[in-house]
Parts: C-alpha cells; sequence; structure tokens
C-alpha cells in the first residue's frame, strides 16, 4: 500500500471519517509524501501550467503594475515584495528581471522575500534565482507583525488551500467527509466539522439547490488574516482561477469546483492516486473581498487576468518582442501568449484582485 494511503487510514481508524479539508491537507502537504513536498514539474513535464510557464510577459506585466503601486506608498528606504508558493521560481525571475531593467534605482532598496512551505521547491527556487542578490526565504510566521511596507501577492496558491466540500441536504446544510471502507477511500456524510463555516455560510448569497455541493475555504480567510497583519502599508495581489461566487456556484455546477489534474488530464476524483495528483478548487474572490474587509484591506481592483494584462499593453510590448526574435522565435512566442490573451480562453478564467492596507 502507499504510505501516503496508509498514513491517512490509520488516521481515519483512529478518529472517524475525516474532513475533506484534512484528507486534501495531507494529500498535498503531507512533509514527506504530500503532492507538493516532494519535487514537481510544472509545465510540459509536470501535471499542469501556470501563467509564468506559458509566457515572461506575464512576469514583466507584473513587474509593471507592482511598480506603479509602489509609486503609491509613503516614502519609506526599503520596499518589500513578498511572494507566497512560488512554484520553480520562474515567475519571481521575470518580476525582478523586469524591476532591474524598468525600475534599476528600486534594485538596491527592494528585498524580495519568498514564503515557500516545500522544502523541495524551495531547493529548486535557489537554484533558479541564483543570479538575483536579494532575494530571501522566511515563512510568513517569521515575519513580525507590520513589518512590510510594500506588497504581498500569489499566483495559484488560493486555490491549492484545503478547503471543506458540504452538500445541501433538504433545509440542512451537511458536511462532506472521507472514510475508509473495502480497501478504498469512500465519501460519507456527517456534521459541520467547524463552527467557523456558519460564519461564512450566513454571509452566502448564492442559493443552492437540494444535494448541490459547494467548497468554502477556510484556509484564505486564515491567509488574509495573517498577510493583513504583516502589512504596516501596501497590498495584497491575488491571481487565481476563480469567479465571485454568484457565478461560481450555480445550479449547473452541482458537484462543485473540484479539480484534480495527473499529466494534464483533468477530472474530478480526489480519493484516487493519493499524493500523486494535483487537487484544486475555484477561488471564491466574494469570500475574499468580504473576509479582506473584515480584515482592514479594501478593494482596489478585480479584473480578469486577460484585461489585467491589455491594460499593461501586452500587445506593444508583443508585438516588440516578435520584431526582435524574427522567424520561429517570433511565432512561438506569438502561439504561447495567445492562450493568456484570446477571449473565453484562460485570461477570462483567471482573476486578479488587489487590496490594499493604508498605514492608518
Amino acid at each position: 500500500m502507499i504510505p501516503l494511503v496508509e498514513k491517512i487510514r490509520h488516521r481515519i481508524q483512529r478518529e472517524g471519517p475525516l474532513s475533506f479539508r484534512h484528507f486534501m491537507d495531507m494529500a498535498l502537504y503531507d512533509p514527506q509524501w504530500g503532492y507538493y513536498s516532494r519535487c514537481r514539474e510544472i509545465g510540459p513535464r509536470g501535471d499542469y501550467y501556470t501563467a509564468a510557464h506559458v509566457h515572461p510577459l506575464f512576469g514583466e506585466c507584473l513587474a509593471k503594475q507592482f511598480l506603479s503601486l509602489l509609486r503609491e506608498l509613503s516614502a519609506t528606504p526599503e520596499v518589500t515584495i513578498v511572494e507566497v508558493g512560488a512554484g520553480t521560481g520562474r515567475l519571481a525571475a521575470d518580476i525582478l528581471e523586469s524591476i532591474e531593467r524598468m525600475a534599476p534605482a528600486l534594485t538596491g532598496r527592494l528585498e524580495y522575500v519568498i514564503a515557500e512551505r516545500s522544502p523541495a521547491l524551495q531547493q529548486v527556487q535557489r537554484e533558479n534565482l541564483k543570479p538575483f542578490s536579494r532575494v530571501t526565504w522566511h515563512s510568513l510566521e517569521q515575519r513580525e507583525a507590520a513589518s512590510v511596507t510594500g506588497i504581498i501577492f500569489s499566483n495559484e496558491l488560493i486555490d491549492a488551500l484545503p478547503v471543506h466540500r458540504l452538500i445541501r441536504q433538504g433545509k440542512h446544510i451537511r458536511e462532506l467527509l472521507v472514510d475508509w471502507r473495502d480497501g478504498q477511500f469512500h465519501w460519507t456524510i456527517g456534521e459541520l466539522t467547524n463552527p467557523r463555516l456558519r460564519d461564512v455560510l450566513a454571509s452566502w448569497n448564492a442559493p443552492l439547490e437540494d444535494g448541490q455541493i459547494i467548497e468554502i475555504n477556510l484556509e484564505a480567510c486564515q491567509y488574509l488574516q495573517r498577510v493583513a497583519t504583516l502589512l504596516r502599508e501596501g497590498y495584497v495581489v491575488t491571481i487565481d482561477y476563480g469567479d465571485v461566487r454568484s457565478r461560481l456556484y450555480t445550479p449547473e455546477r452541482g458537484r462543485g469546483t473540484l479539480r484534480c489534474f495527473y499529466r494534464h488530464l483533468v477530472h474530478d476524483d480526489p480519493l484516487v492516486r493519493v499524493g500523486e495528483q494535483d487537487i484544486t478548487t475555484s477561488v471564491d474572490f466574494t469570500l475574499l473581498m468580504e473576509w479582506g474587509e473584515r480584515v482592514g484591506l479594501s478593494v482596489v481592483q478585480f479584473v480578469t487576468q486577460r484585461k489585467f494584462l491589455m491594460e499593461q499593453g501586452v500587445l506593444d510590448r508583443l508585438a516588440q518582442m516578435i520584431d526582435e526574435g524574427r522567424g520561429g522565435a517570433g511565432l512561438a512566442s506569438l502561439l504561447s501568449a495567445k492562450h493568456l490573451l484570446m477571449p473565453g480562453a484562460w485570461g477570462d478564467h483567471f482573476k486578479l484582485l488587489i487590496q490594499r492596507r493604508s498605514c492608518d
């Protein structure tokens, strides 16, 4: 039996059926056997792509936006950019290279911090970011309150945080739990395992049909609370797959938004290939905006990733890069960028949320 499956099975036998939040946490983040705890390829040789692996212009556009945001802050000797969950470090490299080119005077007073849970990915990041001297690695817990003036951002982090799965049965909302039976994992239904779920449900503004499944990401709330505490003044930038709640949880999506990625194939069964596949859910941006207001983060902008890139002048920059590349290099650049820019494609499904914490 796979060691991680055995570990989860023993926990269920000791404690009874697990919330999916605990199952997902072990499947992805178990220190020894979890999916993200071991080094994973991202891109063609991995299970999925991120925008940074599609085209370097994504990082360049983010750098341009970050410079604009930093200019809005109070004058300070040093500014900080914190990237939470940096993958292979490719996006960090694109951002830092662009900042060095566009604002060389800022480079000497910019601290770039990476908060990464996976020791294996941290090793990859350190190797890929050797050319950049002002990059450090710290967990969010290692930073003191109000220690950051600048930007805390994540790209495809929130969708991989463990979630609770709930189901409506008649007039009641109950929770989907994971049990072990007949040599494999099974779904079962029980009472809500965390009282904070009722707090979120109290503000739920999307009608639920009988039998409809939803996901609630309490970890996202904790994440926002933590980063809001760290910010003395600055911005929280979240880029991820998702939408506002009213469009995310419709009767047509009766099974929720959970997806699993394995060798670029997508399916909806997280109880198989445990520790060998990515598990994600669409981000409820309504929850991020509501919870952000609670912890002192006001909404500055909420747009699709495609609109954000267009506003940053990506088409003009792409044309310039194609001219410089000529021939096959230019065509390859164009074909890669189309995934981010075509209406109804990748760039419309991903959103960008900017929230601000003022120094007062």
